[in-house]
């Protein structure tokens, strides 16, 4: 009974905490891409659960924690890469991001649409499968 308390009141506080920053990123990150937004909302809260559902006392599930990194990351690399290619007209007329590899032609979008459909299908196949 002690350990589900203390699960749920880790859970509720990384809930607290991944509601807090969402709402401090929310004015940033909505203006330019909510697809985006919502994307790390759901990675962040799907990292959380796992990592805080996995621990059980003083043991740390060390091959459950390293599969959920790992597919959190192909999906987080995906959603970078969909917002690299949602984004390549505004990052073209900014100075800041104007020689990203997409507006400058360095990369093909066909190129980063492959990479983006390659490391989501593998990120959520490693969820879906492994943890």
């Amino acid at each position: 009974m002690f350990l589900v308390a203390t699960l749920k009141e880790r859970l509720c506080l990384a809930l607290t905490h991944m509601q807090h920053t969402h709402t401090c990123r929310h004015a940033y990150t909505h203006a330019h891409t909510p697809t985006y937004t919502h994307m790390h909302a759901y990675i962040h809260m799907h990292v959380h659960i796992h990592i805080l559902t996995r621990v059980s006392g003083e043991h740390l599930d060390w091959a459950g924690l390293a599969w959920t990194s790992l597919g959190t990351m192909g999906a987080a690399c995906s959603a970078n890469a969909l917002n690299q290619l949602y984004e390549i007209s505004n990052d073209a007329r900014m100075r800041r991001t104007c020689n990203r590899p997409l507006p400058t032609g360095r990369m093909t979008p066909a190129y980063a649409a492959g990479f983006a459909l390659a490391s989501g299908a593998a990120g959520l196949g490693i969820l879906y499968f492994k943890v």
